[in-house]
């Protein structure tokens, strides 16, 4: 299980790297990737940081083997997009 714990603290981070964004570059880079599901994102993100209790890791561990390694594509591509 210790390794599950380390995967939420994962998918907790994002959210809080999210506040160094200006508000409308955040609202830009959501508009243009309409296909990411961005409150379903932002709702994890809620329920992990606080109702850290009550999450079911078995829940949280089949999100990250399932959602995980697609949105990792979107998000190297959106990378990408912003470096060039």
């Amino acid at each position: 299980m210790q390794g599950r714990s380390g995967s939420i603290a994962r998918l907790f981070a994002p959210g809080i790297k999210k506040k160094y964004f200006k508000r409308w570059d955040l609202c830009l880079i959501m508009g243009r990737y309409p296909e990411i599901p961005w409150r379903k994102i932002v709702a994890l993100r809620n329920i992990i940081s606080h109702e850290y209790a009550n999450i079911d890791e078995e829940i949280i561990f089949a999100i990250v083997k399932q959602s995980l390694p697609p949105l990792k594509l979107a998000v190297l591509k959106i990378i990408n997009v912003l470096r060039s």
